[in-house]
């Protein structure tokens, strides 16, 4: 709706690090009457197989599918991201706009939908995609099943939960400390893999690879613990969004890989963590001539001393008029009179 991506400030968010698209962030929405285009290729992915046959499939998309009555702006589909909808007439410097967009992010899967689904500029959407009640009388919102719009959102939330379901059958397995970092700050990286029966784990090859925009930036082995049983490593890369996949090889063959996203970048230290250092705040106390207060019963009752009342500074102003003083009236009197004298004396009155 009008308060989602860019016009909501999601832009400022983590969620901008995951979404498929990358936000505007002043040019916001726009109220537009339009069905969505497909790139080719996009009716085969699994959110969009809604039809029985691939031609029944592109009957419901391209026929059926009603209009949408509005959309937000947003930039362009990311780098690894896949459109599956795209705006009929509306460009920007990129290319059609973006309405509807997936991506793999690390072990999870994002959807990015960029009109509404709903109310408002999605009202067809919701109650006229689908075929009618009865049979007799042609699609209308009181006289329609949605039954393409319910299958189009089971479509979505399996593909985005098929992802993080098949981790769990995966032979490796990434896991990062923290998926954001600053430029001096080292991740730990944790590998756990499912061995064949009889491998032995000190002759597994567990190497992370770090790739930024499709190229590779850093490759890094990692160690086994045998303590813990995992495969270890400690990553620090350069500013930037990566992707870390971690690779495993066992006796010559190929276990799998496991990818994970790792952002790193420039951050406030002030706002990266918040929570009270109550040390140094007594110290700068101590430096600026100030008092550490503290929450017991001594902290309150020394700030409540603090703010006893006090009698406010009073500012007492008086006007003296110039000509209340002798001195300055004889003055100005001595000056007239010179002043007429020589007037007088001289013709010139």
């Amino acid at each position: 709706g009008f308060s989602a991506y860019g016009s909501g400030g999601y832009q400022k968010t983590v969620i901008d690090k995951l979404i498929p698209v990358s936000m505007e962030q002043f040019v916001n929405v726009k109220s537009d009457s339009f069905k969505p285009t497909f790139p080719p290729g996009a009716l085969d992915h699994p959110v969009m197989q809604i039809g029985e046959t691939a031609a029944e499939n592109e009957v419901i998309w391209k026929q059926k599918f009603p209009l949408l009555y509005g959309f937000n702006y947003v930039d362009h589909a990311k780098p690894g991201a896949t459109v599956l909808a795209q705006h009929p007439t509306q460009q920007n410097q990129f290319g059609p706009m973006v309405i509807l967009a997936v991506q793999e992010v690390g072990k999870g899967r994002t959807m990015a939908f960029t009109s509404d689904t709903t109310i408002g500029w999605g009202a067809d959407f919701e109650t006229l995609w689908g075929e009618p009640r009865n049979g007799s009388g042609p699609v209308s919102s009181g006289n329609c099943d949605s039954r393409y719009y319910r299958s189009f959102w089971i479509n979505a939330v399996r593909w985005l939960a098929a992802g993080r379901a098949a981790q769990h059958h995966n032979a490796v397995l990434l896991q990062l400390a923290k998926t954001y970092c600053r430029p001096d700050e080292a991740v730990t990286s944790t590998v756990n893999l499912r061995l064949p029966a009889g491998a032995n784990p000190k002759n597994t090859i567990v190497s992370l690879m770090i790739m930024g925009d499709g190229t590779a930036t850093q490759s890094v082995p990692a160690k086994y613990d045998a303590t813990t049983g995992q495969w270890l490593a400690q990553l620090q890369p350069p500013v930037g969004n990566f992707v870390v996949t971690a690779t495993a090889m066992a006796a010559g063959t190929l276990l799998g890989d496991d990818k994970q996203m790792l952002v790193c970048e420039e951050t406030d230290r002030e706002t990266s963590d918040v929570r009270a250092a109550p040390e140094l705040m007594n110290r700068i106390a101590e430096i600026s001539g100030g008092q550490p207060l503290t929450a017991d019963a001594a902290g309150r009752q020394k700030l409540l001393s603090n703010l006893k009342p006090q009698s406010p500074n009073m500012v007492e102003y008086r006007r003296t008029p110039v000509w209340s003083r002798w001195p300055y009236l004889a003055l100005a009197l001595g000056l007239l009179t010179i002043e007429w004298i020589t007037r007088r004396t001289r013709n010139l009155a």
